[in-house]
């Protein structure tokens, strides 16, 4: 997939994005994308069919089917990102520059958001990579759990892959840690009661997740460094 559309075709485009959110608080981007998964999820758990709904929601289904509109603003309020699309995977996203899609048994474990509101929450979230890899990559990494390595492959992306990728390869958005359905359900759960110190006990977890997420990160790029001066 060529890196060549940001700094050609839609370069002048890519420059004007890049200006007009440049004096928008990220978080606040972050906490409307959390509240549009959110919502989708929700619509899933009370909507969807068994087999089309992601397996953290069917887990969960009545205490999705539950929330109102200030439960899932509250909940949306977590200062990272709730979705997540291979942030830590750098092959993943070295496949997806050279044009070589994931295969299908990647997301074999995770039943993937019906297409519409798949492909729009997935171009959502990768402009916002985008542009974060871009203006701030340290906010990459810390809110939306990209790692470094992952953040400089999405910031020489054009905008023309970023479509691509959004159409195509959708169903590999997922809820952030959905191997961990304690923390999904402790949020929602504090969320409907206005457990407001849950929820900040919450906030923390999940930034000393996310802190974990770039130790593991670090301790990799070490160890392949050291493989490859032996």
């Amino acid at each position: 997939m060529s890196s060549e559309s940001g700094a050609n075709g839609n370069g002048q485009t890519a420059a004007a994005l890049t200006r007009q959110w440049s004096g928008v608080p990220i978080l606040g981007l972050v906490h409307k994308l959390n509240e549009c998964g959110i919502d989708t999820l929700q619509r899933l758990a009370r909507t969807g069919r068994p087999e089309h709904v992601p397996d953290l929601v069917a887990s969960l289904r009545s205490l999705w089917r539950n929330l109102d509109v200030t439960d899932r603003q509250r909940a949306a309020t977590c200062p990272f990102l709730l979705l997540d699309v291979h942030f830590q995977n750098e092959t993943w996203w070295r496949l997806c520059r050279q044009s070589r899609l994931p295969r299908r048994q990647d997301v074999a474990r995770f039943r993937g958001l019906p297409a519409k509101p798949g492909a729009t929450l997935m171009r959502e979230s990768l402009v916002l990579a985008w542009h974060t890899a871009r203006l701030n990559p340290r906010a990459s990494c810390l809110l939306l759990g990209i790692s470094p390595a992952v953040a400089d492959l999405i910031a020489a992306m054009g905008l023309q892959d970023i479509e691509r990728l959004a159409e195509s390869q959708h169903s590999h958005l997922r809820p952030r840690w959905e191997d961990r359905p304690y923390f999904w359900r402790q949020l929602l759960v504090a969320a409907r009661n206005r457990d407001d110190d849950t929820l900040r006990e919450l906030h923390v977890h999940g930034l000393q997740l996310a802190g974990g997420e770039l130790i593991q990160d670090r301790a990799r790029f070490c160890a392949h460094s050291l493989v490859g001066d032996a």
